[in-house]
């Protein structure tokens, strides 16, 4: 079985009582281990995010070869230097040494999830986009035009909340002028803000976007 594992193109591990007794070159390397001696002896979850170790150990459990049925799942998975990436593991109970163990092949898909969200990020903007333009051509009052804006602004930052500021004429105060998800009390809070201090002031001074965390 060493032989056949070793030869394996993909990453292949062997866990039985829940440590790892067999793994090949492709497994360590996938993980960022400098060799398979690294994993071996460890408890299987060593290359599982804390978050999902259970579950883990209990969709690979071994049962009777005969009768227990192959698994597939993904899992999140822990690389040595501390990074997370996504797994998709196939695997099947087979007996190692006399005892049930499982047989786990494990696939990297962390670029076909980012291809994913990339694809479902680009579908959300687009319908943003379309929504956005469809209440601008469908109003020519200056309070629609700005409440429009700001809820499609709110959705594409993935915010809750926001406000859009008018200058006063003297160009010292900004004047909120509508507000989406603001409570009464922090919009009256917040209804006025200086244009020659604070994070405001910056905004104003720069004319640039500004991302605050």
């Amino acid at each position: 079985l060493r032989a056949i594992i070793d030869r394996q193109g993909g990453a292949v591990s062997v866990v039985k009582d829940g440590h790892v007794v067999l793994a090949n070159r492709a497994f360590a390397e996938m993980f960022g281990y400098g060799s398979t001696l690294e994993l071996l002896g460890k408890e299987a979850t060593v290359t599982v995010s804390s978050r999902g170790r259970k579950e883990f150990i209990g969709q690979i459990a071994p049962g009777p070869p005969a009768k227990a049925p192959p698994f597939a799942f993904e899992y999140s998975g822990k690389r040595q230097d501390g990074s997370s990436i996504a797994v998709a593991l196939q695997g099947e109970s087979i007996l190692y040494g006399g005892a049930p163990a499982a047989l786990c092949f494990h696939t990297n898909v962390t670029p076909l999830r980012k291809g994913e969200e990339e694809v479902r990020r680009q579908n959300r903007e687009s319908a943003i986009l379309e929504q956005l333009s469809h209440d601008l051509h469908g109003s020519l009052d200056p309070h629609e035009v700005m409440t429009a804006g700001l809820h499609s602004a709110v959705k594409w930052l993935g915010g809750e909340s926001g406000g859009v500021y008018s200058l006063d004429a003297a160009g010292g105060l900004l004047a909120l002028v509508v507000a989406e998800g603001l409570s009464q009390n922090l919009a009256s809070t917040l209804a006025s803000q200086p244009t020659q201090e604070g994070v405001t002031g910056l905004a104003v001074k720069t004319a640039e976007p500004l991302l605050l965390e």
